[in-house]
């Protein structure tokens, strides 16, 4: 095993188990953005975001993105159109079914493939298959 090449120093913080307690840590967080790695802020700054971002995950998660809003925000930072989806889901009708909400994604299970997302919700990878 080889020795950690990163200096090491002891900081000081408390635990998070409020919201006031994260609004304090997170106003110590902003003071400490600038820090420099390998220095007591920096560390500080370190283990006072692990803190944080375990806190928001436990009390304030982030819910996954409603699939057909998630597929119309991809569309529009790519400046693609629906039509663009018309080869994935099978024509202009089929694509329509699924934006307005008729049509789920899982009635078709190989659209939902072919929009390379294997969990047949086209959140994440719509965008490969659309050029």
């Amino acid at each position: 095993m080889t020795a950690s090449t990163r200096k090491r120093f002891e900081v000081s913080v408390s635990p998070i188990r409020t919201d006031a307690d994260l609004d304090l840590a997170l106003a110590q967080l902003d003071k400490l953005l600038d820090a420099h790695p390998n220095t007591r802020e920096g560390a500080r700054r370190e283990v006072l975001s692990e803190l944080i971002y375990a806190y928001e995950q436990k009390h304030h998660p982030i819910p996954p993105p409603n699939p057909i809003d998630a597929i119309e925000f991809r569309l529009e930072q790519q400046g693609l159109t629906r039509k663009a989806l018309e080869p994935i889901l099978g024509g202009r009708g089929k694509v329509a079914e699924v934006l307005n909400g008729t049509r789920d994604l899982s009635d078709d299970p190989p659209a939902a493939q072919g929009a390379g997302n294997p969990a047949g919700v086209a959140v994440g990878d719509v965008g490969s298959d659309l050029g």
